[in-house]
């Protein structure tokens, strides 16, 4: 799924109207930010996160400005997105990225911000400051919804953020596999991201990943629980994964139950 919402199509959708590309409009960019001999004067910014279901530490979101040459550079390279990267390889990719872009941006969103708010507003307020910090002629990002009409209202909200001059946005899903920029976001937010665990473990001791499916961070949480009977600042507390684990005794109070992952 990809939207492409340009200035002209930045207001309220009107009844069956619909802000998605159209198999044209795709090809009209070659699936490729660049046409030759048309945008080599342009710059680009691509947004990634890392960190969005993780239940110990932060939410980091990346901002990359490429230009034509960057683009093509980093692409030879292999920069794509960081999941199918190995630590090292981000790492080295990292350095090349921040030596090559116009610009970086590094957003953090931390869990006592992540308990207060709706997470996909945290990030999408995000990623409107690194639009507008950027002053890129577009911007791709990973879409952080999955439906139709999710991707719309992800777009209509970040130009309305954003404001008087907002730059075409592109987003899509998958997007940091797809397009280099977007790649080069998710491996600088992923690279920032293990930096800010490693400084928790340092402190913690080793929890693993700190996402739910590691077997090591649930044995350190409940670890954690038994132990203090509380958790550190740096767990998102109303996650399942720590629900589950306090849910004896959540069960003698009146409160609602947590839907978050």
């Amino acid at each position: 799924m990809i939207c492409y919402v340009t200035a002209s199509k930045a207001m309220p959708l009107k009844a069956g109207e619909d802000a998605c590309a159209t198999p044209a409009k795709r090809d009209a960019f070659d699936d490729s930010p660049w046409r030759p001999g048309v945008n080599r004067g342009k710059t680009i910014l691509g947004i990634d996160e890392a960190g969005r279901g993780c239940v110990i530490g932060p939410l980091v979101v990346g901002g990359v400005v490429l230009d034509h040459n960057s683009s093509e550079r980093l692409k030879a390279e292999g920069v794509t997105d960081s999941k199918m990267l190995s630590p090292a390889k981000r790492e080295t990719l990292a350095r090349m990225i921040r030596e090559l872009a116009q610009s970086v941006f590094v957003e953090e969103i931390s869990p006592c911000e992540i308990e207060e708010r709706n997470l996909n507003l945290l990030e999408t307020w995000r990623a409107a400051i690194i639009i507008s910090q950027a002053r890129a002629d577009r911007v791709y990002l990973d879409a952080l919804v999955g439906t139709d009409k999710g991707i719309r209202r992800l777009c209509a909200h970040l130009r309305w953020c954003v404001g008087e001059g907002c730059p075409e946005i592109v987003a899509e899903n998958r997007a940091d596999a797809t397009y280099t920029v977007v790649g080069a976001a998710s491996i600088i937010a992923k690279v920032r991201r293990d930096e800010l665990v490693e400084q928790l473990k340092q402190t913690l001791g080793d929890f693993g990943s700190g996402y739910p499916s590691d077997e090591k961070t649930q044995r350190f949480l409940r670890e954690c629980y038994e132990r203090d009977g509380c958790f550190p600042d740096c767990v998102r507390h109303r996650w399942k994964t720590v629900t589950r684990i306090t849910s004896p005794v959540q069960g003698l109070f009146p409160f609602g139950e947590e839907t978050r992952p």
